[in-house]
């Protein structure tokens, strides 16, 4: 898609991604079962995931983002799950950050780090300037 690439960002979706997976039993952008064939030839896997089109399966309600039952959530007892996944899997600017991710209590409830989760730094180098020394 041309943008630039964020790491972090993308390790956040992929987050998502796996969570849905684990929640559904399938991958959040391949056809959702009650597409029409016309519909699955439409709707290529790629084009899918540039509009972030993805539906609840076993999860599904009649209303809400992405089509969620939060009741079917809250009676599997996950659901900080429905609200991870749908937090992870949204365009860059409103995805949760690894740091929101990791704050998060159903996050911080099932990991268990001691000292909790820590972030290494990360090295910034400064922008190389164009001009050469001059001898």
């Amino acid at each position: 898609m041309g943008q630039g690439y964020d790491g972090r960002a993308t390790d956040a979706w992929s987050l998502g991604v796996l969570l849905y997976a684990l929640v559904e039993s399938r991958l959040p952008f391949d056809p959702h079962p009650r597409m029409s064939e016309a519909q699955r030839t439409r709707s290529r896997l790629f084009h899918r995931i540039a509009r972030i089109d993805w539906e609840w399966v076993e999860y599904a309600g009649d209303e809400g983002d992405h089509q969620s039952n939060p009741e079917k959530f809250k009676q599997a007892g996950i659901e900080g799950a429905l609200h991870t996944t749908e937090g992870l899997l949204r365009r860059t600017r409103n995805r949760w950050t690894m740091k929101e991710l990791a704050d998060y209590e159903w996050v911080k409830g099932g990991v268990a780090v001691e000292g909790g989760i820590k972030f290494r730094e990360e090295f910034v180098p400064t922008e190389v300037s164009e001009t050469s020394p001059e001898s």
